[in-house]
């Protein structure tokens, strides 16, 4: 249930980045506490990696490479 949660909250603050201008320290620790860089949204049907790149949020695309994001995924 707490990785459900944890890869739910990655998906939601990559979202809500887009209206708070690309902040990383929520998504660093979400990363840390081991939230899957893969998982999908199942709004968008898009990995936190098209997201972030989608809205210019290179830095926190960055992390989630470094954190193991597949970059072939959208």
């Amino acid at each position: 249930y707490e990785k459900v949660m944890i890869n739910l909250f990655l998906i939601f603050f990559i979202l809500v980045n887009q209206f708070l201008g690309g902040q990383t320290d929520t998504v660093s620790l979400l990363l840390q506490y081991k939230a899957n860089p893969n998982v999908f949204s199942r709004h968008s049907h898009r990995s936190p990696l098209f997201i972030a790149t989608k809205n210019g949020f290179f830095r926190i695309a960055e992390m989630l490479i470094e954190s193991g994001a597949n970059i072939n995924e959208v």
